[in-house]
């Protein structure tokens, strides 16, 4: 009969001063384009012409470009 044996566990303070991994910076582009394209969606459901549509689309991605890369406070 094989006897159990424990073991003491891991100190806690060992595995907690590992450094936490920050998440990667986010990705403003693609999410700017997103953004962007998801207007011009919202627009051609409305009938406008693809002049307005190109309009709308550099000014989103302008616009959500311009408040990303604003410093945080």
């Amino acid at each position: 009969m094989p006897t159990h044996v424990e073991r003491p566990a891991a100190p806690l303070a060992q595995s907690m001063s590992a450094s936490p991994v920050a998440p990667p910076p986010p990705d403003y582009n693609a999410r700017c384009r997103a953004m962007a394209d998801n207007r011009v969606d919202d627009a051609k459901q409305l009938g406008a012409s693809a002049a307005d549509l190109a309009k709308v689309q550099q000014d989103v991605y302008r616009d959500c470009m311009a408040q990303s890369a604003r410093p945080t406070q």
